[in-house]
């Protein structure tokens, strides 16, 4: 009895895939007059060996099947939470292992470049692979202006003439996404999508984005988000930006979900760079008393 049990549920399990397979074959038009002629026969079979009897047993093969997809899901996502807390465990160590050389350098500036870089380098890996560019932008000294401070993968071109007004008095001027993140009162994530459309660049935060070569045939991202890095809650507190650039046009959508993966992600790597800015600035400042 358990054998034939078992025989009646892998018959209905392979209907049950043949008629999703014929189906979006059909749909797709892919197996043509065929597919629908096979699925049509399929549907007598189904109605023939489909019996009151024979319902729970179906019942309970879609149950088990909706589990099995359910359990492949939730631990592909754990895999990849798991993936990506080892990435930061990582960037923690590896920053904590290079602060003391920081500290003890004959070249400070020299030595938080080569830092920065390292850092940026080692943010753009918890993005499994879909980022490959990120900087950090830093306000001049009068908090003007907002310019690329160091970078991972940017052109030297692109470091030059890339700057942001971010002065609050001022209305109705384009700050570019990483100066909306800078003044942005809740330190909320921004998020631009970049499209090429009718022969020009175009992007959906007309507002805001700063094309500063809207003929060039090809740019290096399609999004982009922009992060603020603080110690604090004051406008004082603001060290910079950390922004994130990639060919991928949706991998950043959820960075302004509340709460969501992507934004915490964002927040625990905007506070490792605030952790370095701070220990370089009160560097610089014990290093400007002793001279």
């Amino acid at each position: 009895m358990e054998k034939r049990y078992k025989k009646r549920t892998g018959i209905f399990a392979a209907i049950i895939a043949l008629v999703i397979f014929i189906l979006l074959g059909a749909a797709n038009g892919i197996l043509g007059e065929l597919g629908i002629t096979v699925f049509q026969w399929l549907q007598q079979l189904s109605a023939n060996l489909i019996t009151i009897s024979s319902l729970p047993w179906i019942i309970i093969t879609l149950i088990l099947l909706v589990a099995l997809v359910s359990v492949i899901i939730i631990w592909r996502r754990a895999k990849h939470t798991l993936d990506t807390t080892n990435k930061i465990v990582d960037l923690d160590n590896w920053l904590q292992r290079l602060v003391p050389n920081l500290v003890s350098a004959p070249d400070l500036d020299q030595e938080m470049e080569r830092l920065m870089y390292q850092l940026l380098q080692r943010a753009t890996s918890v993005f499994d692979d879909l980022v490959h560019r990120a900087s950090v932008f830093l306000p001049d000294p009068d908090r003007k202006h907002l310019r690329i401070g160091f970078g991972y993968q940017i052109p030297p071109e692109a470091v030059k003439r890339t700057v942001f007004d971010i002065e609050p008095e001022k209305m109705d001027i384009k700050r570019g996404i990483a100066g909306e993140a800078f003044l942005d009162e809740k330190g909320l994530p921004q998020v631009v999508h970049v499209m090429h459309e009718k022969g020009e660049w175009k992007t959906d935060r007309e507002g805001s984005y700063v094309f500063f070569d809207k003929i060039r045939p090809s740019l290096p991202y399609q999004s982009c988000v922009c992060v603020l890095i603080s110690v604090g809650t004051s406008p004082a507190d603001r060290l910079g930006v950390l922004c994130f650039d990639s060919q991928s046009p949706t991998i950043f959508d959820s960075a302004n979900t509340v709460d969501s993966e992507l934004q915490n992600r964002l927040i625990t790597l905007s506070a490792r760079f605030a952790a370095a800015l701070q220990i370089y600035k009160e560097l610089q400042i014990s290093h400007q008393s002793q001279q």
